[in-house]
């Protein structure tokens, strides 16, 4: 595989480098002044000259530097204090997404109060509106709001996701939870109207699969399916997904697109017989492919997509189809110039690289096999798509998710299928809702293949093992996984020793360092104290067994150990843990760390405590009075989020005139403890 055969290839790898330079370093103006006159000298003399190799450094040089400045410029700053705004100005600039609790819409700040003057901002945000109020957020609606957004928290827990930096990269700072009686519809004023008329559709589009089908399951799957809303589908659901190996057709994207540019293309074949048939065909696919963008409100998955997926069509038209890669990296390179975060999107890593993988390995692979039937000869091709796509995206998968679905060679092929059952008959459905008998027909059909789908998946989903979890993997396993994969396959391919035996060094390495690993996990012991918001959790592990303990409201959370323990457990390489609830009865929980006394109180309490505890952990306001409710102060006073604010800032007043080390899990997000 040699660069010089994709000359997109080259400039969107140099781009690449200098947007992830962009996220860990820091540039000073005179640096990125000097570099500027650097690559326009170094372009000068390569023209001028005609020297080929000072040209090419100049070039990829400027894209590095382009790369790096594109990034700096979408990463909104703010500038100033959020909690100084007397009031604001906001404009929603998104479709609503209905949670348990709100409807969160993405907005724009257009203008702040401080110090009794407005001042015109640009700044992004996430708004959430208490769902009590009848007020549901559309896109365009401005609001009046007499509070502060506050800046978007960063990680509270080891190993917790980072949803300040996933929205940072996103150019989203800022968040604010609204009651009613915070705010004021001030009017409507899309900011356009192609957004607006995008996000219409799809509302309609919702409304029409609603009177349609009856079974939630199948509506939410429908819903995320068609028109790319993910607000119905339920926490079962998700989960069997992704035990399946199916999570991926949950959400509009490059399957979806890919899928219906095929039965465009198959629909509309006729045209090639036609005079410049394939430019018509070609500009014809586009047009619908965009439609279709529009219909499921153009988000971002989709926008990547359906590019995607046009260049490639458009690449039948200038008859430059065949190299698949140059296309590939042309619509990425075309993307990370207008949204250069991007790049740290999952969703946009994951089906890069699946489009990589099945453009690069897939010809190799079917060739290993040609069956004479027919079906299993189709059979085999959505195999070996599945496997392509699967090997590529398997170390990403393991980093960010840390599982692996056993059977997704037996679910893929299922889900493919039924995808295009989905498709084939819901769009049409959509169109033709209004048509007597032809929509009828449609309805039942659509019903008919959800049903079986979501059949399907749940079905693989409970089979034995269904799902692998417990990975964890950092970012140097990752790369070095990717490596050890392309050192093996293009052995596979060129049949080169070398190739395998430094695959087998690496592989070798890899294996040492997990071994290192799980030794230092045997032996491993810590106290964690959690910070759950409104709750309260404590962690003790010993080898690779892990008991929690936590407040019944956390117990009761279905969705606790996923947001808060999961990762934690996984990168400790726990295999047995035990969730449980202390009884509420007691008022306090002794217990031994390395010898250490420690002590949870989680009721009020009268007598005053005389022993000496290394840690105390405080809930529920149980503590109003340091002075009073303590003989002998412990060395740390640890406050949970189940006190209120006002107390917490009281006792950290008293600790610090009484020399106490007092410390706010809010403040500091979950504490570990290994000595």
């Amino acid at each position: 595989m040699s660069l010089k055969a994709y000359p997109t290839l080259r400039p969107l790898i140099f781009l690449i480098l200098g947007i992830i330079a962009a996220e860990y370093f820091q540039i000073s103006s005179f640096v990125l002044i000097f570099l500027a006159i650097g690559v326009v000298a170094g372009l000068f003399t390569g023209f001028y000259f005609k020297h080929a190799t000072v040209l090419s450094i100049a070039l990829f040089t400027g894209l590095a530097a382009l790369g790096f400045l594109l990034s700096r410029k979408q990463k909104m700053e703010v500038d100033f204090p959020l909690e100084q705004i007397d009031a604001y100005v906001a404009r929603v600039s998104s479709s609503g997404e209905t949670k348990p609790k709100s409807y969160k819409s993405e907005a724009e700040i257009i203008q702040i109060k401080h110090q009794g003057q407005w001042r015109d901002v640009d700044l992004k945000m996430l708004l959430y509106i208490n769902s009590t109020d009848s007020l549901v957020p559309r896109y365009g609606d401005i609001f009046l709001i007499n509070e502060a957004p506050r800046l978007i928290e960063g990680v509270k827990n080891p190993f917790e996701f980072n949803y300040q930096k996933f929205q940072f990269n996103r150019g989203i700072p800022a968040h604010h939870f609204l009651r009613k009686g915070d705010y004021v519809l001030l009017g409507s004023q899309p900011k356009s109207q192609i957004k607006n008329w995008a996000y219409t559709l799809n509302s309609k589009a919702r409304d029409i699969l609603k009177n349609a089908l009856e079974d939630p399951k199948d509506l939410a799957v429908a819903e995320a399916m068609l028109v790319g809303a993910k607000d119905d589908l339920d926490n079962e659901t998700r989960d069997a997904y992704a035990t399946a190996g199916a999570v991926h057709i949950l959400a509009v994207s490059g399957l979806h697109v890919g899928i219906l540019m095929l039965l465009i293309n198959y629909l509309l074949g006729f045209l090639k017989k036609f005079k410049n048939g394939h430019v018509i065909l070609g500009l014809t696919t586009v047009i619908l492919l965009w439609l279709y963008a529009l219909f499921t409100g153009l988000s971002p998955s989709v926008t990547r997509a359906t590019l995607m997926f046009s260049l490639f069509q458009l690449g039948t038209i200038i008859r430059r189809d065949k190299n698949s890669i140059n296309v590939l990296a042309g619509s990425a390179l075309t993307l990370l110039v207008f949204r250069p975060n991007w790049l740290f999107e999952v969703g946009f890593q994951l089906s890069y690289l699946a489009m990589f993988g099945i453009i690069f390995l897939y010809p190799y692979l079917n060739r290993l096999i040609e069956p004479k039937n027919k079906l299993l000869s189709h059979l085999w091709q959505i195999s070996v798509v599945s496997v392509s796509a699967q090997l590529f995206t398997l170390p990403l998968s393991l980093y960010y998710f840390h599982q692996f679905p056993s059977y997704f060679l037996l679910t893929n092929p299922l889900v493919t299928v039924a995808s295009m059952g989905v498709l084939f008959t819901g769009l049409p459905y959509l169109i033709l809702s209004g048509v007597p008998l032809i929509s009828d027909f449609l309805q039942a059909a659509l019903s008919f293949v959800l049903k079986l789908l979501n059949f399907s998946v749940v079905s693989i989903s409970h089979l034995p093992n269904a799902k692998l979890s417990g990975f964890h993997l950092d970012v140097v396993e990752a790369t070095t996984l990717y490596l050890l994969l392309f050192l093996l396959i293009f052995f596979f391919i060129r049949r080169q020793p070398t190739l395998l035996k430094t695959g087998v060094l690496v592989a070798f390495g890899l294996t040492a360092f997990n071994v290192k690993t799980d030794l230092t996990q045997m032996n491993q012991q810590e106290l964690t104290l959690h910070f759950i918001p409104r709750g309260s959790g404590i962690s003790i592990i010993d080898s690779k067994t892990a008991i929690f303990i936590c407040d019944s409201l956390t117990e009761a959370n279905p969705r606790a150990y996923d947001f808060h323990l999961k990762n934690y457990y996984d990168a400790r390489g726990i295999r047995n843990y035990t969730i449980s609830r202390e009884p509420d009865v007691d008022d306090m929980l002794a217990f031994e760390f390395k010898n250490k006394k420690n002590l949870w109180i989680r009721k009020y309490f009268r007598q005053p405590i005389d022993e000496l505890f290394d840690k105390i952990m405080v809930s529920q306001n149980a503590v109003y009075d340091i002075n009073k409710q303590f003989s002998v102060f412990p060395k740390t006073l640890i406050l949970d989020d189940t006190n209120s604010r006002y107390r917490i800032e009281k006792l950290k007043a008293q600790a610090d005139t009484l020399g106490v080390h007092l410390i706010s899990l809010y403040d500091t997000g979950g504490l570990t403890f290994r000595e």
